[in-house]
């Protein structure tokens, strides 16, 4: 999962142009719950097939965010340009500029993630239905939307919506490996967090508990945008089977499972304690006792006496290295999840509160759940969040604010299909503050 907490907005001026041609009736129509219509107009006459120029009727009216890529239906268009280069692209072709979103992008470890998150209107289908009557329009203000969901959307005249694909870097040096991996933009620098063994390939098979007692949190850093990681000798913990040093958080009584997920996260409320700016939530839940795999009848009863109950644990620290547990007892109590893979929690600036999505089984299936706190130790009933389609499995949800639109929550969750020959890949789903479901545009995977 990857968080990137501010970044700077682009706000350059449009430059004044002349009046545009009209393309007749077949110009695709986007009919939003803004209380207006909008067109899509063609600027140039003949322009090559690449460098078209489009802009939206009623712009001022209608504040669409961030303008989408479109497709003509006569084959000129504007390239998919990251989601950073989007505005600038349109602006550029507008003026008559160059447009430099038309070169082959270079992908990075942040464009990867938010290549997702600029959709594509194209116009190839002919519309099926007359729009209904406008409804009463949705008042955004100046704030940034994403057509992640159906919330602006009153319907579609001729058009539909198209996922961006990623693309995987090329000769990368080798980075860190390791299990539930988390990372986080702190300023020009990001920080890696993921799960290490003490013994290679240790398998709970070989003992459930003893599994467990292996594993450490480890620790990476970048300074170019995550193609060269450091492992820092940290000197915070002795563990021999881990000689460079890079631990942040050692197995002992207080974090058994913890150290199986441990996801942290950067608090950016206004009035964080600067000692609790990091902020990380991990833990599990022991199988039952009539589970297969236990190795003696009283193992569960001797790691529960030992360690104490599952759940997730609340954790804080000023640096990002340092963790000291906020108190012993987990702040989400064991039976209301399973958390057997990453449970992310944030600061949400448009709720006020924490929140938190960890994993669940419903009705023998990987499902999420969703609570909230006003004080990071004291947490809600949790909400039982609608996403899974017939048969399949998500976990490892990873929901986490848009960077640039911190009111949409957007997510990645890992998905398993058992009754499809064990498929497993990843999803793009979207939730709103408070909503007890995710919406899902596209039911294909966004990575295989």
């Amino acid at each position: 999962m990857f968080f990137d907490p501010s970044v700077n907005e682009r706000k350059s001026q449009m430059q004044p142009i002349s009046a545009p041609k009209q393309l007749g009736s077949d110009v695709p129509l986007v009919r939003g719950k803004f209380g207006c219509r909008t067109e899509i107009r063609r600027l140039r006459e003949d322009p090559p097939p690449s460098r078209v120029g489009y802009r939206f009727e009623n712009a001022r009216q209608c504040t669409w965010g961030i303008p989408l890529s479109i497709q003509h239906r006569k084959g000129f268009a504007i390239r998919g340009p990251p989601v950073d280069t989007a505005v600038d692209s349109v602006q550029n072709i507008v003026a008559g500029r160059p447009d430099k979103s038309t070169q082959e992008p270079r992908v990075t470890l942040r464009s990867l993630v938010l290549s997702t998150l600029l959709t594509t209107l194209v116009a190839p289908l002919p519309a099926e239905n007359t729009p209904g009557p406008i409804e009463a329009p949705i008042e955004i203000g100046t704030r940034r939307e994403l057509f992640v969901d159906d919330l602006l959307i009153g319907s579609l005249d001729g058009t539909q919506l198209k996922m961006h694909k990623p693309y995987r870097l090329r000769r990368v040096p080798p980075r860190p490996f390791g299990h539930y991996a988390t990372v986080l933009k702190d300023g020009e620098k990001l920080r890696l967090y993921y799960r290490g063994d003490k013994e290679p390939g240790a398998h709970w098979r070989n003992g459930w508990g003893k599994y467990h007692e292996g594993e450490v949190t480890l620790y990476a850093e970048s300074t170019d945008g995550g193609i060269h990681w450091t492992l820092p000798n940290l000197g915070l913990h002795n563990v021999p089977q881990m000689p460079k040093g890079n631990v942040v958080v050692d197995m002992s009584d207080d974090t058994f499972l913890v150290t199986h997920n441990f996801t942290p996260f950067i608090d950016t409320r206004r009035d964080v304690a600067d000692h609790e700016r990091f902020k990380a939530l991990g833990g599990g839940r022991y199988p039952p006792q009539d589970w297969g795999g236990w190795k003696t009848d009283d193992e569960r009863r001797q790691l529960r006496d030992k360690y104490g109950p599952g759940g997730l644990k609340a954790f804080a620290s000023k640096d990002g290295l340092n963790w000291r547990l906020l108190q012993k007892e987990p702040v989400i109590a064991e039976d209301l999840g399973s958390f057997d893979s990453q449970n992310g929690a944030f600061w949400s600036e448009a709720e006020q509160q924490y929140v938190c999505y960890f994993r669940w089984f419903d009705k023998g299936r990987r499902a999420i759940r969703r609570s909230t706190s006003k004080d990071f130790l004291n947490w809600t009933e949790p909400v039982n969040m609608q996403a899974n389609e017939p048969g399949e499995h998500l976990y490892t949800s990873c929901t986490h604010p848009y960077f640039r639109a911190p009111h949409i929550y957007v997510a990645l969750p890992t998905r398993f299909q058992a009754r499809e020959g064990a498929i497993t890949d990843i999803a793009l789903m979207a939730t709103r503050p408070g909503s007890d479901r995710y919406h899902r545009h596209f039911k294909e995977a966004f990575i295989r």
